[in-house]
């Protein structure tokens, strides 16, 4: 998954990548921009100004000069590209471990009333998924989310992956056509439900009234957990709950 920042940072000027790049600037460079994508333009284009449409010019893009190509045989690719959002942060779709571009842009981008649209770096756009989940009433409100799993734990996650609730319970059963999942999530002293096609796939919530946490776990204070507190987890392929101790930093 792409990473960003949670420190602003400005995204590196063009002539940063100018003197990092092995390959000067053609006088024909931004033919290279409009021609079908490929590792040869990649390589020409780092630390080259974005200049494809606004919003990049807006961001201050450049090209890192990596490349990932179409894995259906097809001619053309994704190039690697890094800028500043609006949130003041930098995004970058170029994942650092694997060092594979992404087929994201690398930013959010979320919808200001009475301004318009506003990018944000993906850790700044969790932030704000999370404060919205937190802001839910319990009567007609609804969050949407996916079914994440990660080291044999569910939890609910946004559509980058930031950790957003924990599973409390999970159980599925035949409907008319297939098989639907039934779900319950944590966060903070709050509790989620929901329904949804299974793990990986999207899902909307709505807020319980009163929190469920107390016969989840057990015990009058149970309704906040701290660390060392056991909540009942659940792995993939057991609707049964087990027993895991809550990781560390999380609500």
């Amino acid at each position: 998954m792409n990473v960003a920042s949670d420190t602003p940072l400005s995204a590196p000027a063009s002539a940063d990548f100018r003197a990092l790049s092995p390959v000067a600037f053609p006088e024909n460079v931004e033919e290279h921009e409009r021609r079908i994508p490929n590792a040869g333009s990649a390589a020409i284009l780092r630390g080259h100004p974005v200049t494809t449409h606004a919003v990049a010019r807006r961001h201050r893009e450049v090209y890192t000069g990596d490349f990932l190509p179409y894995g259906h045989g097809e001619e053309g690719g994704w190039y690697g590209k890094a800028g500043t959002a609006d949130c003041g942060h930098c995004y970058l779709n170029v994942d650092p471990v694997t060092g594979k571009v992404a087929i994201s842009t690398g930013y959010a981008t979320e919808h200001v009333p009475g301004v318009g649209e506003r990018t944000l770096c993906y850790a700044c756009a969790d932030s704000a998924e999370a404060a919205r989940m937190d802001a839910m009433d319990s009567t007609r409100a609804r969050f949407h989310a996916y079914v994440h799993e990660e080291n044999g734990i569910f939890h609910l996650a946004t559509w980058t992956g930031g950790k957003l609730a924990w599973c409390l319970r999970h159980d599925s059963f035949w409907g008319t056509f297939s098989r639907m999942h039934t779900w319950t999530f944590a966060r903070g002293a709050d509790t989620f439900y929901g329904r949804n096609s299974g793990p990986g796939c999207y899902i909307t919530v709505r807020k319980h009234a009163k929190s469920r946490l107390v016969s989840a776990i057990g015990g009058e204070n149970a309704g906040m957990p701290r660390q060392g507190d056991i909540p009942k987890l659940v792995r993939p392929g057991d609707s049964r709950p087990i027993r895991e101790t809550i990781p560390k930093g999380t609500n």
